[in-house]
């Protein structure tokens, strides 16, 4: 079943996260969002609604000016930036700097927030990199979606402890499908934790059924490149990229060779991009 079709379930999806409070955007960050919806508001408008937070816009920049995004020219501030990418690739970029501030960064002794995020960073440019051969369309959303798909796992081991930890553990340790072990041992899984906060955070609907449904193979409202990166764990980067090849070729026919290569240098950016992260 779908994220969509999945939504009757919500009690049980919020009862997934207890008493815990998620915690809400920065103002500035809001109206940053507002702000790129809103279109009565020119670019201009744009940028100067967005330049006053200086820090989220130093990050904004730090990811758009990174090699994994692949700009055939610099950045030179945030004005530039809206006037080259466009709105919803830089409403993505928000998201893509935003969230991550949002989640809890040890949430458990056996949560590596380094690791986390550069499996994530992987994904994030991997995908974008299969889309931008797959469907060009969906570049910015392929990026933010693979970046983020993952975002409810740091809190479901805030909220659950040692017995998520023990998951965590097991699947790093024995591989396997994280989702299987989740919906084993508690009902649910971090898919739709991710699909559902993100509903209650007011991201696009797009990225909304992305987040919650990156696991479902046969998920169209899913970017193909996002479906893909979902194997990429935080595992050996050899092994898990010969997964996504064989399973790029078998289920969509992919050339094998192609694919491999696109993985390669997924995975060589989003190392660089995920120490951008870490600075900015």
């Amino acid at each position: 079943m779908g994220w969509l079709g999945r939504r009757r379930a919500k009690a049980q999806v919020k009862g997934a996260l207890g008493d815990f409070t998620l915690p809400s955007f920065p103002g500035t960050v809001l109206d940053s969002l507002s702000a790129l919806r809103d279109p009565s508001l020119t670019m201009a408008g744009i940028a100067e609604r967005l330049a006053v937070d200086p820090g989220l816009c130093a990050r904004l920049l730090a990811l758009a000016g990174s090699t994994a995004y692949a700009l055939r020219h610099p950045v030179r501030d945030v004005g530039h930036a809206v006037s080259l990418l466009g709105r919803g690739e830089v409403e993505a970029l928000v998201l893509s700097v935003a969230v991550p501030r949002l989640l809890p960064e040890h949430p458990s002794p056996s949560f590596d927030s380094g690791r986390f995020w550069r499996a994530s960073a992987r994904r994030a440019t991997t995908a974008k990199r299969l889309a931008e051969a797959l469907e060009p369309g969906r570049k910015a959303e392929a990026f933010t979606a693979s970046l983020l798909q993952d975002m409810a796992v740091p809190l479901l081991a805030e909220v659950h402890g040692e017995p998520y930890a023990r998951v965590l553990d097991a699947w790093r340790h024995e591989g396997g499908d994280l989702t299987a072990r989740e919906l084993d041992l508690f009902g649910f899984d971090h898919a739709s934790i991710g699909g559902f906060v993100a509903e209650k955070w007011g991201f696009p609907p797009n990225l909304v059924a992305a987040l919650g449904d990156h696991h479902v193979p046969d998920a169209k409202e899913v970017p193909l490149s996002v479906r893909l990166v979902a194997s990429l764990g935080e595992g050996e980067p050899d092994e898990e990229r010969d997964a996504l090849v064989v399973t790029a070729h078998e289920r969509f026919g992919l050339v094998s060779d192609q694919v491999s290569a696109v993985v390669d240098e997924g995975m060589r950016l989003g190392d660089e991009l995920a120490a951008r992260m870490r600075a900015a």
